[in-house]
């Protein structure tokens, strides 16, 4: 009984199972490391920000806002959808043709262009993030952007691509006749 118990054991431990590794976890915890890094007084102009959200698709803190880019997009947004990679090939790196060329960028980040890459949207949602006269409902969207954004580059699949869209093409076998894409 105790060999069966041990088997067990180990079996539940190597067995794959159903991750979805970054997903909202993720999100939540690179936002978590970044908070530890930051000082009083940005943690107390961060917090007052997501504070003052009316947005109902997350909490307003710092973890749950991080979560928000996605739940935005999944929210009939489409058009953020390219904001959240760059497909780097591995085999011929050109960030500029990853980057859909660079396009010239809206005068407000939150309003396009919709084929852009993370590389050009966080440095537009930086921009106007620190600037000061930006309109406080834009500089909010940049930082809640911004939270989002910082975990997408992190993610390997997001931040380069061997032929396969990102991950997207590669089909992962999880016993029997089912398939996920990695």
């Amino acid at each position: 009984m105790r060999h069966a118990s041990r088997f067990i054991g180990l079996a539940l431990f190597v067995l794959p199972a159903n991750a979805f590794a970054w997903g909202f976890e993720g999100h939540e915890i690179v936002a978590d490391i970044a908070r530890a890094y930051m000082t009083p007084a940005a943690l107390a102009t961060v917090d007052a920000m997501l504070a003052a959200d009316t947005d109902t698709l997350t909490p307003h803190d710092m973890l749950s806002e991080a979560t928000w880019a996605d739940r935005y997009r999944g929210a009939g947004h489409p058009e953020t959808a390219s904001w959240h990679f760059v497909d780097t090939e591995l085999d011929h790196p050109d960030l500029k043709a990853a980057c859909f060329g660079f396009p010239a960028q809206a005068a407000v980040a939150s309003q396009g262009p919709a084929q852009d890459c993370i590389v050009d949207k966080i440095d537009a949602f930086s921009r106007e993030l620190a600037d000061a006269t930006t309109a406080a409902p834009e500089r909010l969207l940049a930082l809640k952007y911004l939270l989002h954004f910082v975990g997408d580059v992190h993610q390997p699949l997001h931040a380069s691509d061997n032929h396969d869209r990102g991950g997207n093409c590669v089909l992962l076998a999880l016993g029997g006749p089912r398939t996920v894409n990695l």
